[in-house]
């Protein structure tokens, strides 16, 4: 599948040409032609240290109280500092899977957000954009 390069609101990557982008705020939000999910990449933000980055990355999913994550990714030693959550979100009576990863690029931390109906979780379409997500996180650079 062929690819573009997506330049907006200070974020820059490479995505499926199948993904429509879209400036708010400080952000950029993308969906598929599928239409199964949104994706939402946040400007990159300046950090000092290395403190628990999984956990100021869950700031962008909002103040709410936060189940269990699963399906962790931790940074590996020697690569890149990159992981990611998953949850199992609930807003009154709508249930949403949600993917949560993060990056470190020099002195600055990038984070994004995946979010589908709970019920699609596993279908193939949704599985697809997980992964397409994940490749785009990895080419996130501050523009």
């Amino acid at each position: 599948m062929a690819s573009i390069n997506v330049n907006m609101n200070g974020i820059r990557l490479t995505a499926p040409e199948d993904w429509t982008f879209a400036p708010v705020e400080s952000s950029l939000m993308a969906r598929r032609d599928t239409q199964k999910g949104v994706f939402r990449i946040y400007a990159p933000q300046p950090i000092g240290t290395e403190p628990d980055l999984l956990k100021i990355a869950r700031q962008y999913l909002g103040n709410i109280e936060l189940p269990k994550p699963f399906d962790l990714k931790h940074p590996q030693p020697g690569a890149a500092v990159f992981g990611g959550a998953s949850y199992h979100l609930k807003d009154g009576k709508r249930q949403f899977f949600t993917r949560l990863w993060y990056i470190k690029r020099d002195d600055q931390l990038i984070c994004a957000v995946y979010a589908c109906p709970w019920k699609h979780r596993r279908e193939d379409e949704v599985q697809e954009e997980l992964q397409q997500c994940e490749r785009m996180i990895l080419t996130v650079q501050s523009s």
